[in-house]
């Protein structure tokens, strides 16, 4: 008899390419509305979506890891957007203007961010027949702000976050 369903959130219960995609195309137009049409927006959103989710070569994993180890997620995020905009010509090393950056793509990641159509009704009544577990990976600085946004506790019984484990999935212990 099963008793617990195990759930991933991003592109299982939530559209997390499409609230990228949204923020990609804000972050690149309010890029290229500050800093002028020169500057390929579109590109930069693009490198950092993939910087973020550690699509990385090897000299930027030699860089990015030992920041996040022994800073924070928001120190990497600021250092890979000054690294890309020294990249894309732009000489702005204002470390406020980074954070702002980090800001805006966040804030409308956040904003578009949702489940997809009629999740909120299957986890309501699966609720009713299991226990739901969502387990998700990621550091917990951007999944703690999605989690909060659905109010993610309302609909399942156990969040897991890989970024609050030793290990993330597929590992055996995380389960």
């Amino acid at each position: 008899m099963i008793k617990a369903l195990f759930l991933d959130m991003d592109e299982t219960l939530c559209d997390t390419l499409g609230a990228n995609e949204q923020a990609k195309q804000r972050l690149a137009s309010n890029l290229q509305q500050t800093l002028g049409e020169h500057f390929d927006g579109p590109l930069f959103a693009e490198q950092y979506v993939k910087g973020m989710y550690r699509e990385w070569t090897d000299e930027q994993r030699q860089r990015y890891t030992p920041i996040i180890e022994q800073q924070s997620e928001g120190a990497f995020r600021r250092q890979l957007i000054h690294d890309l905009l020294a990249k894309h010509g732009s000489n702005n090393s204002d470390d406020h203007f980074a954070q702002n950056i980090l800001d805006q793509f966040d804030q409308h990641r956040i904003e578009a961010f949702d489940f997809y159509p009629g999740i909120t009704d299957f986890l309501l009544s699966a609720r009713k027949l299991f226990k739901l577990v969502v387990i998700t990976n990621g550091p917990e600085y951007s999944q703690i702000p999605k989690i909060k946004k659905l109010n993610l506790s309302d609909y399942v019984d156990h969040i897991l976050i890989g970024g609050q484990q030793p290990e993330q999935k597929p590992a055996p212990l995380f389960f």
